[in-house]
């Protein structure tokens, strides 16, 4: 459904600095759980009290990031790097840059609302519709349920767009040139690239030295079971994050293999410099997450996991298996 433009409201690099100082100028380690409270104590959403710094349009970017993160130190060094991307990958001018705006969720959605599934189809419009979608990594953060919810309702509007089953057949398909020429709506490069086609139609994961921990944020939830295992602040939350994913038709199941396989490509890629995500070691190690492939088939070269971990995908894939029974039955894994 189209979402009514009065609705549709983004931020700026420049807003966010200003929102920032207006609401609480004094606080160096101001997280979006902080501004949540401001804005809850004083019953007002931050449009209402400063409109000169949003924008009447939907964001060019969405943003996934843990909360806890703090707004002065940690997140503008990831801003930095989602504007360095645009400069040196995307070759937008420097311009460009300064106007992209942003979709982060404690200054778009009403936090004094209590209406969540509202909140929740408000976030999938943006996280559906941004040209580009960016994971902050720290904090685990694919164990948030949150977070989990805004990679899925990505993944899975690509998925539909292009009519296809999973994240590799995206990959695979996105170096065909007449995949290219049939949605040059959605893909703005007029070079067939098969890395950067896949950058900015999936979530990409950002990192940042000192902050992001790969093996920790991403490792800690690999290969196991995303939908189950998801966590919130609020317990409700949780259920309604669940409840939403079976309205959109995405079960615990294939739910669970579709961010499994997003975490496996980001941290092989992450971890060992791969120049493209069709890399050969990528693609045998997702389908061994899956059980598709067994150990001794698996290239020294290509192997980076340990064998504590191996035995933790095994595990994690015969879980997955198990759970494919749950596929459209309507119930919670």
């Amino acid at each position: 459904s189209v979402l009514d433009p009065t609705m549709l409201w983004s931020v700026t690099r420049s807003g966010i600095a200003s929102l920032l100082d207006a609401f609480a100028p004094s606080s160096e380690k101001l997280t979006s759980h902080d501004l949540r409270a401001i804005f809850r104590q004083g019953r007002f959403h931050p449009r209402a009290k400063c409109p000169q710094y949003f924008v009447n349009k939907g964001p060019d970017i969405a943003i996934s990031y843990p909360w806890e993160m703090c707004w002065r130190k940690d997140i503008p060094s990831f801003l930095d790097d989602i504007e360095h991307r645009c400069t040196n990958d995307y070759g937008l001018s420097k311009d460009a840059v300064s106007k992209l705006t942003f979709f982060f969720d404690i200054f778009i959605v009403d936090q004094n609302s209590e209406h969540i599934q509202h909140q929740l189809l408000l976030s999938q419009h943006f996280y559906r519709n941004a040209v580009y979608h960016f994971v902050f990594l720290s904090n685990r953060a694919f164990s948030r349920g949150w977070i989990l919810f805004e990679v899925a309702v990505r993944l899975f509007h690509v998925m539909c767009e292009f009519n296809i089953q999973n994240v590799v057949e995206l990959l695979s398909r996105a170096s065909d040139p007449t995949f290219h020429r049939e949605h040059t709506s959605r893909i703005s490069f007029e070079k067939v690239d098969e890395r950067i086609i896949a950058r900015q139609l999936l979530p990409q994961i950002v990192v940042r030295p000192g902050i992001s921990d790969v093996q920790r944020d991403l490792l800690s939830f690999l290969c196991r079971d995303f939908f189950a295992r998801m966590r919130t602040f609020d317990p409700r939350d949780k259920t309604c994050i669940q409840q939403r994913l079976f309205a959109m038709e995405l079960p615990a199941a294939r739910f669970n293999v579709i961010v499994q396989q997003m975490v496996t490509l980001s941290r092989n890629e992450l971890l060992h410099g791969s120049s493209s995500p069709l890399d050969q070691a990528q693609l045998i190690l997702t389908r061994f997450s899956f059980g598709e492939v067994d150990e001794d088939e698996l290239p020294f070269e290509f192997a980076p996991f340990s064998a504590d971990e191996l035995k933790e995908m095994k595990r994690g894939a015969k879980g997955s298996e198990e759970r494919r029974s749950m596929i459209g039955t309507g119930g919670f894994a």
